[in-house]
């Protein structure tokens, strides 16, 4: 994949450890590197418009999503499209009770892996909003 295929997000994109949003045949596509073991993979998911606005401008939000899915692909590297699906829901476009629902729910799984150190700053913040 092109540099130039990639659009602005929190993230810095491909050619860095982080995860980043690019164009393809008119798709988004929500791609993220995974170490597990001995080797890398690089997963790429298709994205909502309304997914890449979240990823663009809400840094904790951002990085949630790619702890938990680095989290989830780590453990098993092609999970059920149901579960992608509710993560990316959940994390980028649920309402501050649903994500600090998934954060009790999955943050102790997140933290124990050691790939989530934002997950009490996001849920201080979605508190007093």
């Amino acid at each position: 994949m092109k540099d130039d295929d990639f659009i602005p997000t929190m993230g810095k994109g491909k050619g860095t450890w982080c995860a980043g949003v690019a164009r393809r045949g008119g798709k988004l596509l929500y791609c993220f590197p995974v170490a597990s073991s001995f080797a890398d993979h690089w997963f790429e998911y298709k994205i909502t418009d309304a997914h890449l606005r979240v990823l663009q401008s809400d840094e904790e939000r951002f990085f949630l999503l790619f702890a938990a899915m680095h989290d989830t692909h780590q453990l098993k590297p092609h999970p059920p499209a149901k579960v992608v699906a509710h993560i990316f829901d959940t994390i980028l476009l649920a309402k501050r009770e649903a994500v600090l629902e998934f954060v009790a729910d999955e943050g102790d799984s997140l933290k124990a892996h050691g790939v989530h150190r934002s997950i009490p700053s996001l849920a201080e913040r979605l508190k007093s909003e």
